[in-house]
């Protein structure tokens, strides 16, 4: 039985730092799009949060929205919990919020994909409309 809980313990670990990856690896990609694309990174200690709102605005004749109202609000539980990642030990996590969040990303996912595609699909124009 001792060995079963620690192997749960294991994959809980597992899984929230592939979590605390997956909004890290969005939150660089919003961090590049304001730094290159928009010439404007929040400072100060909300900008975590503010940078993920930024991302919502359409940014007049400089790029469309990235990410819907929707999207960000999907986002959001992720971007707390890579906080409770970095800042609280392991022995603390929640395996049901855990679970919740991996359960989560099946719904978000393909809108996410969507919606960067997009993105990604202004920027190609854009870079073909410079040559």
């Amino acid at each position: 039985m001792r060995r079963r809980v620690e192997e749960m313990d294991l994959l809980a670990d597992s899984a929230a730092l592939s979590l605390h990856d997956f909004y890290t690896g969005l939150e660089r990609l919003f961090h590049h799009v304001a730094a290159t694309i928009d010439a404007k990174v929040p400072t100060g200690a909300p900008w975590h949060r503010e940078l993920l709102e930024q991302m919502v605005g359409e940014m007049p004749g400089l790029r469309p929205a990235v990410l819907s109202q929707a999207s960000v609000q999907g986002i959001d539980e992720y971007l707390r919990f890579r906080h409770v990642v970095r800042n609280v030990y392991s022995f603390v996590f929640d395996p049901a919020r855990i679970e919740t969040l991996v359960d989560r990303l099946g719904s978000l996912l393909p809108r996410l994909r969507e919606e960067l595609e997009a993105f990604a699909g202004f920027l190609d124009k854009v870079s073909q409309d410079d040559e």
